[in-house]
């Protein structure tokens, strides 16, 4: 008896390690890919980061006010876009492997938002004011172009392709109140009917559906080819940050401000239907992206009110060194 005791202890050992090493090699093939901010050393300038796996990168010095807002990466080179402050306005950049181009010319404040590349074709988002509006734009390899007339306040958000079409989420003010729009190919459609405050935040497109999340007043939204879902009641102010869907699967950051003075803002991840609740007593987790790669998710954010930028992956919590916010993570 104590022999085969032995020998099931021994097995059960053995299985053990088994499994140990194939979550370790598990983690091992993904790349981890994270933007965001830190602040210089005396804390007076944000400075744009961007974390690969353990090790970090300045994309910015620290002289000037600097956010990177999103990545992508695609045959080992790594795209990042953001902005830096100039000597009077905000300058929209791109980093390729860390070397910075500029997309507006520094005459107006301009924000880059977010990209894809597809085919060595670079696509980048995001709006410039001008004349006291902002206007959403889209950058092809460096060739800006205006969504918007200026007319109205607008900006673009996110960004996907499907084949050779171009789609755009964001909004554009209408009577004073920002709409939810998709541009596709240059072409505004209005998702809402612009009797509340509305934007789209994310974009995903799977199978040639197009996902849409954000927000309509108070309500956390989802978009799927224009058709609206409610996400959440309307009680409290809650937003849909961005999805990503994988085999058929829907994922949603959720992020509701606190109820009272002194509450924590409550972030939720929703997988289809189901919701699990990102911040406890605690851990103060704010999501801003999601990613997800062979049913492993990753949600990029911060902790402890924006001190500590940080990524969430499968319930665990990985601080990232001299952060303060992650604003987007990609994943191969």
């Amino acid at each position: 008896m104590k022999t085969i005791i032995k020998y099931n202890l021994l097995i059960s050992l053995i299985i053990t390690i088994l499994s140990c090493n194939n979550e370790d090699d598990v983690a091992k093939r993904h790349n981890v890919y994270v933007v965001g901010y830190g602040f210089n050393l005396n804390g007076s300038e944000k400075v744009a980061k961007l974390w690969t796996n353990d090790s970090v990168t300045d994309l910015t010095d620290g002289s000037n006010n600097a956010t990177a807002n999103d990545v992508y990466v695609i045959n080992n080179d790594v795209f990042v876009v953001g902005y830096e402050s100039g000597t009077n306005k905000n300058i929209a950049k791109l980093w390729k492997n860390g070397i910075e181009k500029r997309l507006s010319n520094g005459l107006n404040d301009a924000f880059a938002q977010s990209i894809i590349v597809i085919n060595e074709s670079i696509y980048v988002v995001g709006y410039e004011k001008k004349n006291g509006k902002n206007v959403a734009k889209l950058w092809t390899n460096g060739v800006d172009k205006d969504l918007t007339n200026g007319t109205n306040d607008a900006g673009a958000y996110a960004i996907a392709l499907n084949n050779n079409d171009v789609y755009i989420g964001g909004y554009e003010k209408l009577d004073n109140l920002p709409v939810a729009t998709i541009w596709k190919n240059g072409v505004p459609t209005r998702l809402t009917n612009g009797t509340n405050s509305s934007w789209v935040n994310s974009i995903f497109i799977d199978n040639g559906d197009i996902y849409a999340v954000g927000s309509y007043g108070n309500t956390a939204m989802l978009w799927k080819n224009g058709i609206a879902t409610e996400l959440s009641d309307g009680t409290y102010y809650v937003r849909a940050n961005s999805v990503a869907v994988e085999a058929g699967n829907i994922y949603i950051i959720g992020v509701q401000s606190p109820i009272n003075f002194g509450d924590k803002i409550i972030t939720k991840l929703r997988k289809n239907g189901d919701e699990i609740n990102l911040t406890s007593a605690a851990i103060d987790f704010i999501a801003k992206d999601v990613a997800v790669i062979n049913n492993s998710v990753f949600v990029a954010g911060s902790t402890n009110d924006y001190d500590n930028a940080s990524y969430w992956n499968n319930g665990a919590i990985i601080n990232l060194v001299g952060g303060n916010t992650a604003t987007a993570i990609f994943i191969n």
